[in-house]
């Protein structure tokens, strides 16, 4: 599904909840327990939904996942806040061409010679505008999910990926080893969206993890 500000869901408005939200969809189409898939930020929802709501949770999923308390990089928040000021300044768009351009935010990107990855990446960085009206709205879980792992007892399947940032291959190491019962595996010569820059090795991961998991 299209959290708040992705795809075709509009920009939040008022203070909110992505893990409130993903335990409203469950409700809304009457679920009993799922396999919930996260990937980056989204991991970083799936693991607050796993610990918040563990009673509908059958397995954990994450990809590249982010971890909430888990404090980022000095460089990351300086390239974020200068994102957001030029933003603010220029407009969205420019900003998003500089995360398109700028060496820093390459991990992000498929390989060049993925030409069709790469295509699909960059237009969906390009529609991301509603990005940048939300950062002060989202609220998480609390305590902060870093320092409670531990009560994820949910079969759990950590994917990273070979060219990944050091940062988010650092969180994945930190998750796997605090979750007793988890997986990981880590896909080569990829970037931080192996979803869509290898479609078919990651599906193959994902459903023979699900076939054991449930």
């Amino acid at each position: 599904y299209d959290q708040r500000w992705y795809g075709k869901s509009d920009a939040p408005v008022s203070p909110f909840s992505f893990f409130e939200d993903l335990k409203s969809l469950v409700k809304a189409l009457e679920l009993k327990r799922v396999s919930v898939i996260g990937s980056s930020l989204g991991g970083s929802v799936a693991i607050d939904f796993a610990l918040k709501y563990p009673e509908l949770l059958k397995s954990l999923i994450l990809v590249g996942p982010g971890l909430n308390g888990y404090p980022y990089p000095p460089d990351f928040m300086t390239e974020t806040m200068n994102l957001y000021l030029t933003a603010y300044s220029e407009g969205p768009e420019v900003a998003l061409e500089k995360v398109i351009t700028n060496p820093f935010w390459g991990y992000f990107f498929p390989a060049p010679e993925r030409q069709e990855a790469r295509a699909k990446v960059v237009e969906i960085v390009r529609d991301a505008k509603k990005h940048f009206s939300w950062i002060k709205l989202a609220a998480v879980l609390e305590p902060f999910a870093k320092e409670r792992l531990k009560e994820i007892h949910a079969p759990t399947l950590i994917i990273l990926s070979g060219k990944d940032r050091d940062f988010n291959i650092e969180v994945g190491e930190y998750i796997h080893k605090e979750i007793e019962n988890s997986t990981k595996v880590v896909i080569p010569d990829c970037g931080h969206l192996p979803c869509v820059e290898k479609p078919e090795e990651f599906n193959r991961i994902v459903l023979n993890f699900l076939k054991e998991a449930i």
